[in-house]
């Protein structure tokens, strides 16, 4: 073979070699970015679920205070201090 045609069969396999690694990080984004999505939007679904359950409870227990409940008697009584967490209300 002459030197030009190692020369150019050389280029051609780089060329190649180069594209098929750049497909790959392109997949790899690709991929990186919809698991990204994913996640994103399961954690908003999730807030979104805590945000009504949250809701509908400080409703709940609004009224069980218009009711004359006070809060200490409102509270659920199977309730550990490892459920408990500060409420927003």
């Amino acid at each position: 073979m002459a030197m030009n045609e190692i020369r150019q069969q050389a280029r051609k396999s780089a060329v190649e070699r180069v594209a098929r690694m750049r497909q790959q990080r392109a997949d790899l984004v690709k991929k990186q970015e919809e698991l990204s999505a994913t996640v994103m939007t399961a954690l908003a679904e999730r807030d979104a679920v805590i945000a009504d359950a949250e809701r509908r409870a400080g409703a709940a227990l609004k009224e069980l205070a218009s009711c004359g409940l006070s809060l200490a008697q409102a509270e659920p009584h199977g309730a550990t201090s490892s459920t408990r967490k500060p409420h927003a209300w």
